[in-house]
């Protein structure tokens, strides 16, 4: 039975690493997928100067726009939650389900 405990513990880790590499290549594949989504919406001028128009003066019209904007693309695509940051990475808003609060997590307010 030693004999093969050797043999069966390297067949063990060759099966993990298998795993590891799927798991890392389904990350990697849904994570270009939310970057096309978020790149689609940005390429949206029309999205663009409601975002600007929302930034320089603050207008709630256009937050509200752009709140339902967000909200369709999170429930199009079955998020939880949907944050818009600004060129600096400051955040604008979010839009999300009836879940905790992501921006706890992340530690700031909106």
């Amino acid at each position: 039975m030693k004999v093969h405990g050797p043999q069966l513990e390297q067949g063990a880790y060759v099966d993990l690493q298998t795993i590891v590499d799927l798991k890392a290549e389904q990350i990697e594949l849904w994570l270009a997928e939310r970057r096309g989504d978020a790149e689609a919406l940005a390429a949206s001028q029309a999205f663009i100067e409601k975002v600007a128009s929302l930034r320089q003066r603050g207008d709630e019209r256009q937050r509200e726009r752009i709140r339902k904007r967000i909200d369709a693309v999170r429930q199009a695509n079955g998020y939880e939650s949907v944050l818009l940051f600004d060129a600096r990475g400051e955040p604008l808003l979010r839009e999300q389900s009836k879940l905790p609060e992501i921006t706890q997590v992340l530690g700031f307010e909106l």
